[in-house]
């Protein structure tokens, strides 16, 4: 089941390609829910630029274990 059978939401899946298709170059502002995996974003500068200038309402990390600082050596 995807999110627009069990929400009624239709979700894109951030890509090179969607934002080369992206109307105004920006598929983090012409999309209203977009999939972005956060590993890809740091590597990227314009888009980092991008996302900051987009308004969100809602941001959702899910795993946010994942998202945590390591720590070297130790325990």
């Amino acid at each position: 089941m995807n999110f627009f059978e069990k929400f009624g939401l239709e979700f894109h899946v951030f890509s090179k390609e969607l934002e080369v298709a992206s109307p105004s170059g920006n598929p983090f502002e012409d999309h209203d829910h977009l999939i972005v995996r956060l590993i890809k974003c740091p590597r990227n500068q314009d888009s980092q630029e991008k996302l900051c200038l987009a308004s969100w309402d809602l941001v959702v990390f899910d795993e946010p274990t994942s998202y945590l600082p390591t720590s070297s050596g130790g325990k």
